[in-house]
Order: C-alpha cells, then structure tokens, then sequence
C-alpha cells in the first residue's frame, strides 16, 4: 500500500507541474483529479485494513490502539478500563462546561427577580410588598445553577404597619427549559 500512495503522489506532482504548461493542462487536470480520487480511496483500503487489525487484538480501532499507544499501553483490556475513566471525565468536564454557560453569573438577576415570588406569597399583604433594586441585594452563584439571594422586602404586616423582613432564598434553575423554583426559603 505503501508503494501505491508513493506512486499517487508522484502522480500528483507531475498534474501540478502539468497544470503550468499549456500544452499539458487539460489533462494534467484529468490526472490531478484521478490520484485524489485513486489517493481517497487507496487510503480508505488502508484506513479499513488498520481497522480490522486493531480490532482483532481488541481494539475499536486503529484510531483507538493509536491513543492506548500514546499513552503507553498495550493491553486492550487496560485501555479498556483506562478509556472509560477518560470518558467519564471528558463527561464531567463537559457537564461544567455546560452547566458554566447555562447557569453563569448572568443569571443572578433573574434569580433576584425569581426570588421575590415565593417571598411575595408568604407575606400578609403581598399587594404592598416592596422590594429593593438589584444594587442592594447580595447574590452569589452556588454549585450547579442554584443561586443564593440575600435581600428585603418592605411590606405592611397584619396590623397595617410597614415593615423590613430580610430574606435569604436558595434559587434553582432548570438548565434545560429555564424555570426556576426555591429550593429554601429563610425569612
């Protein structure tokens, strides 16, 4: 196969420099496009017979003895074990890659605003709840997508006073079709 690929590419370079004279160009053309062709598919020969050579000393593939290879391994078995301890920690790096941009910081305001909701139902008077800005609450990103918001709420108590009730509320989002829900509630 080796010898078939050198020929390709002899091949090749005689189309290219055929392309430059005139005389030669239509079929250094032809020429050019056959060895691509013949070079694809001598290459999909190799590539399959590889593949079946790994395969049978217990590897996907040649692709695959060619990383347990890198790594310094020889036994399908051992890389065996070995490649599902690297798929299970491409997955995890994954999950936080995915979890960083569905759960970022951009949604602490979100989170604020959602954390008035079930503040708002526990009040009183919910219709006189007041709520500060953004500026004056404290959230901060926990694990995951949850959220932690600690601010107030003004609002009037059974006897018609107003009043400053502090609250802190653990926030979750659902990554997959943005909803949120309290997970905790202190007031």
């Amino acid at each position: 196969m080796g010898i078939i690929i050198n020929i390709l590419a002899v091949l090749t370079i005689f189309a290219i420099v055929g392309l430059f004279t005139k005389r030669f160009r239509k079929r250094a053309a032809l020429l050019l496009v056959a060895s691509f062709i013949a070079g694809a598919i001598a290459q999909g020969i190799e590539t399959a017979r590889l593949d079946k050579e790994a395969q049978a000393a217990g590897f996907l593939d040649h692709k695959d003895f060619l990383t347990a290879e890198d790594a310094g391994i020889a036994s399908p078995e051992e890389w065996q074990m070995v490649r599902v301890v690297r798929e299970a920690e491409f997955q995890r790096k994954a999950e936080q890659v995915r979890l960083a941009k569905e759960c970022g910081d951009r949604y602490s305001v979100e989170a604020f605003v959602m954390s008035q909701r079930p503040v708002t139902a526990t009040l009183r008077a919910p219709a006189t709840a007041d709520f500060p800005s953004i500026n004056s609450a404290n959230i901060t990103r926990a694990d995951g997508c949850r959220y932690i918001v600690n601010s107030y709420v003004d609002a009037q108590n059974g006897f018609g006073a107003q009043i400053r009730t502090n609250y802190r509320a653990v926030m979750q989002r659902d990554p997959d079709d943005g909803s949120w829900r309290a997970i905790e509630l202190n007031m």
